[in-house]
């Protein structure tokens, strides 16, 4: 789980197998929902850009890629994120959970490269720049980011999937400055996959912080 964010492809993202079911009804509304906010992202992507940004959506909405062009879609995504191409990124990445809405990874990466999107504004000069703390922006794309890492877990009954969305939970908390917020997140996290070693050494090391701030 301690993968640095450049680099994570989304190659081998597949349809997930059926999971097991605690009722025939009880995985609909998680699905739709997951739907549902894929849906909205694309609207506002589409919509809510700014004078002057690029757009990483067409105001049509998201065109899922097929799924025997995944794999390719995934490609192009790793390439983006190698040179933090971030709207490029998050272009591909979009289009990919699309077409896989059922799929933890999918999801959890979409989240992950909306969290970086910020670096990816363009000044109408051409100029790139990111957004400070306090813009009300921002603060929307880190909302929008950890209901896909929500959506990542309601998706999946997998306990691994299940504990990686609240370890990405903690990671943008603590990246945000937030040490309380990002331990509860990885206590949960390390609740569910108590074997964890990555998860039971950062719980310690914002532990110690914790102790040592004034």
């Amino acid at each position: 789980m301690s993968r640095a964010k450049r680099g994570r492809g989304t190659r081998g993202a597949k349809p997930a197998p059926p999971a097991r079911r605690r009722s025939s009804r009880a995985g609909v509304p998680l699905v739709l929902a997951a739907v549902a906010l894929l849906g909205a992202l694309a609207w506002w992507l589409g919509h809510g850009q700014r004078p002057g940004s690029r757009a990483p959506a067409s105001r049509a909405g998201v065109v899922p890629v097929s799924l025997d062009s995944v794999a390719p879609a995934a490609r192009m995504f790793e390439a983006a994120t190698m040179r933090s191409d971030w709207a490029e990124a998050l272009r591909w990445q979009v289009r990919i959970a699309a077409a896989l809405p059922t799929n933890p990874l999918a999801l959890r990466q979409l989240g992950q490269t909306l969290h970086n999107h910020r670096y990816a504004i363009v000044l109408p000069d051409g100029r790139s720049h990111w957004l400070l703390r306090n813009s009300l922006v921002r603060a929307e794309w880190e909302a929008r980011a950890l209901e896909l890492f929500d959506s990542s877990a309601v998706v999946t009954e997998d306990p691994v999937e299940r504990a990686r969305a609240h370890y990405w939970k903690g990671r943008t908390a603590e990246f945000e400055g937030l040490p309380l917020d990002a331990l509860a997140e990885y206590e949960a996290a390390l609740a569910i996959a108590p074997m964890d070693t990555t998860l039971r050494r950062v719980c310690d090391q914002v532990r110690r912080k914790l102790v040592m701030e004034p």
